[in-house]
């Protein structure tokens, strides 16, 4: 008597499952060393702010009457800080005088599928890359990143950017 289909796919469901989340589990592991290995790289070597703020090419948010006195003040009050609404500073730098670039984590839960195969909420961490850039000759603050992976990706940066176009930025 052989084992029965339903017991088969059963285990492979298991299999699947387990492998799924392991996968996932590797996939953050290589995301956190990948940031953690730039950050040591930009530390040891400021220059390369402006190949990673080369790469941030999708305007997420504007704000216009931005002096580059506004400007100032908005790098002086961000590096004062180590949070932002939900996002966490993990690294901030002069690109130029008219670019700053920002490097942050954001963990969030997420509904997905668990360890035991089950849908539950799931606890994950996300990396973004922001350049906040200046442009005197129109008086504007614009916040730029890369393309968004999906719309969570997405509704992040754009959170992101509504917090950093509406902050005071003090008298």
């Amino acid at each position: 008597m052989g084992i029965p289909s339903k017991l088969i796919w059963l285990a492979l469901l298991a299999v699947a499952g387990t492998s799924y989340v392991i996968y996932r589990k590797i996939i953050a592991a290589v995301d956190k060393s990948s940031v953690g290995n730039l950050i040591n790289a930009l530390k040891k070597n400021s220059a390369k702010a402006k190949d990673v703020a080369g790469t941030l090419d999708i305007p997420y948010g504007k704000r216009e009457s931005f002096s580059n006195q506004d400007f100032e003040k908005l790098q002086s009050a961000l590096q004062a800080t180590s949070k932002i609404g939900d996002y966490t500073i993990l690294h901030q730098t002069n690109v130029d005088a008219s670019e700053y670039l920002l490097i942050t984590e954001i963990a969030y839960a997420d509904f997905d599928i668990g360890v035991t195969g089950n849908p539950t909420d799931v606890k994950k961490s996300a990396y973004h890359f922001f350049a906040l850039r200046s442009e005197p000759s129109n008086n504007t603050l614009s916040v730029w990143s890369n393309l968004y992976s999906d719309t969570t990706s997405k509704f992040q940066k754009e959170a992101f950017s509504k917090v950093i176009t509406i902050m005071q930025t003090g008298a």
